[in-house]
Parts: structure tokens; sequence; C-alpha cells
């Protein structure tokens, strides 16, 4: 019983969008009940509300955050590598690589954007 409303109680701040409370939750879940037979799936939602945490996060952090999801990644994958959660973490694996990515661009174009801004002003 103890089991599933752990399960569940992390499971409703990742469908109510508090993606940072979620990973929290998943993971004091899994370390306090290691042996749950939801450990495997709340493993791999960790990897979900990590990546929609770093999503939804501002530019300056989602490139941390998403590595994050990353490292995240890697503990189920070891532990369950025939795992039904497995195509689903790899996309957001994925995902959070093309983020990283992303955010670097934005970041950069953002920068450039203030130097331009800041010898115009200078002139």
């Amino acid at each position: 019983k103890l089991e599933r409303k752990s399960y569940e109680n992390a499971r409703l701040f990742l469908d109510l969008g508090d993606y940072q409370a979620a990973v929290i939750a998943f993971r004091n879940s899994v370390k306090e009940l290691p042996d749950t037979k939801y450990a495997e799936e709340m493993e791999f939602l960790t990897i979900e509300a990590q990546y929609l945490y770093a999503k939804n996060s501002r530019e300056i952090r989602q490139e941390a955050r998403y590595e994050e999801a990353i490292a995240e990644y890697e503990r189920p994958i070891e532990k369950y590598p025939e795992s039904k959660f497995l195509a689903q973490a790899q996309d957001l694996k994925e995902k959070s690589e093309r983020g990283i990515a992303t955010t670097k661009e934005i970041l950069a174009t953002y920068t450039e954007s203030r130097k331009a801004q800041k010898d115009e002003q200078q002139q």
C-alpha cells in the first residue's frame, strides 16, 4: 500500500506539471522502496520528469538540466536493459541532446545580439 501511495504521489507531481517535485519524489521513492513493483517505471518516469523540467526551464538553466536528464538515463538502462520503457527513454535522451544543442545556439545568438547592441550604443 505504501508503495502504491509513493508512486501515485510522485506521478501526481508529474501530471500537474511540477516536474522538479516529480523528479525528487520519484528519486526518493526508488531510494526508499528499491524493491517495489513500481521501481522500474519510476526510474524511467524520473527521466521524463527531468526532461520536462529542463524543457520548461529558462534557457540559461536548460543545458545543465538536460544534462541531468541524460545522466538519469544511464541508471535504469543498466538495471533494466530489456525494459518496455527503453525506447521512450532513448527518445528522451535524444531530445535532451538536441535540447542542449538548441539551447547553446539560442544563448550564442542572444550573446551576439547583446554585444552588437552594446557596440551600437558606444558609437
